[in-house]
């Protein structure tokens, strides 16, 4: 018999600091539980591709999937640049997937000074509510809902502290 081939799972952080609980529900969280099924799961920055490619790294030889955090493009040189690379990815064979945890689209109140560009040649894009997905379905041919989990890991106050020391919604202490 052949043994098939461990899928692997590039996650793309966007370019914070340090991540925060979007990063982690929506991104560190299910890659480690994929890892845990076997998969091959590696976490990077965005500018950190860019970084292995002008060094002649390909950060991408071998991988299946792509999951990238919230798009946004701030004018259309960054969406021409984001269209180009996606249709890299995918001619490479590599399924390109977007999470969008909150409304970008800017509809209901501020969250960028960016906007989504056309997402129709990505596999998926992935959000946390049926109402997120609505909105999103001008800009995606596939979209579908993945709610935030409950990681119980977080209530062990041992090794996990808060962030925010007053009142909050959530599991992991942000202000949103």
């Amino acid at each position: 018999t052949t043994m098939k081939k461990p899928l692997t799972v590039l996650g793309v952080l966007a370019n914070v600091e340090r991540a925060q609980g979007c990063e982690a529900y929506r991104l560190l969280y299910p890659l480690r539980a994929l890892e845990m099924r076997g998969c091959n799961v590696a976490v990077v920055k965005g500018y950190e591709i860019a970084e292995m490619f002008e060094k002649n790294k390909n950060p991408l030889a071998g991988v299946d999937v792509m999951l990238f955090q919230r798009i946004v493009v701030k004018d259309k040189d960054e969406k021409e640049a984001l269209r180009l690379s996606t249709a890299a990815f995918r001619a490479s064979g590599i399924a390109a997937l977007v999470d969008y945890d909150d409304d970008y689209t800017n509809q209901n109140r501020k969250v960028t000074d960016g906007f989504i560009p056309d997402l129709m040649e990505y596999s998926a894009v992935s959000v946390s509510t049926p109402e997120l997905a609505s909105l999103m379905k001008p800009f995606a041919s596939k979209v579908v809902v993945h709610p935030n989990g409950i990681v119980p890991e977080l209530f062990d106050t041992k090794r996990f502290r808060r962030f925010i020391p007053k009142l909050s919604i959530g599991l992991t202490g942000s202000e949103s």
